[in-house]
């Protein structure tokens, strides 16, 4: 009987190691992409895309910050302590943080949700991400602590399929002077007019996005 308990014991012991070791490696795996220019949050599970979410970012004079952070904290309906001195809000209707909270380690800064949702796809924000409330509820349990965050300015996008070039031009809501004529010639490969280039910059700041496809030569299709 008692080397059938230490079995069992020796076992169990096995199998936790096995879940935890599974649990620290999706935690490594997963990944979190914002790219500002597209007010878009992707979610990874290694390199596979599992999740996009259309989201709020901070407003040119208030903007979200750029670079890699990690998720440090969580909180379900979270109360929101204003910066400008006035008394904490708790959950509810004016909690401009929604119904969940994903912090990062950058002080003051992260993902939440919202009571604005009209302003989805917009950069209103006061520098945090925002994202409608059924979207962050979604997000939040599949997001552990350590989760690594990547927040892009990447006006250019660039996609090769069948001999085409997919080109997307976003507008730099920065004014990070990220859309060029010579970057896009750089980042396009393409050799075009100026004035082309010219014509796709006014269209990207006027419409928020422009695309285009040309042949792998060079020849807009």
């Amino acid at each position: 009987m008692k080397y059938y308990c230490h079995l069992s014991l020796i076992t169990a012991i096995i199998v936790l190691l096995f879940l935890s070791g599974n649990k620290i490696l999706a935690e490594e795996k997963t990944k979190i992409v914002i790219n500002i220019p597209t007010t878009t949050l992707y979610l990874y599970q290694g390199d596979e895309l599992i999740k996009e979410y259309r989201i709020t970012v901070g407003r040119i004079d208030a903007s979200t910050p750029i670079g890699n952070f990690k998720v440090v904290n969580k909180k379900v309906n979270p109360t929101w302590y204003p910066t400008d001195g006035r008394n904490p809000i708790p959950p509810g209707p004016n909690n401009e943080l929604g119904t969940r909270w994903i912090g990062i380690d950058k002080p003051h800064f992260g993902m939440h949700g919202t009571i604005k949702p009209q302003e989805i796809g917009k950069a209103t924000s006061d520098g945090c991400v925002r994202l409608k409330n059924k979207d962050i509820e979604e997000l939040y349990p599949l997001v552990p602590l350590k989760t690594s965050v990547e927040i892009r300015y990447q006006t250019i996008d660039v996609k090769k399929e069948k001999g085409l070039l997919k080109i997307t031009i976003y507008s730099d809501i920065y004014a990070l002077r990220t859309n060029t004529i010579k970057r896009l010639g750089k980042e396009t490969g393409l050799e075009m007019d100026d004035s082309f280039w010219e014509d796709t910059i006014k269209e990207a700041e006027e419409r928020g996005v422009y695309y285009f496809t040309v042949f792998s030569g060079g020849v807009r299709e």
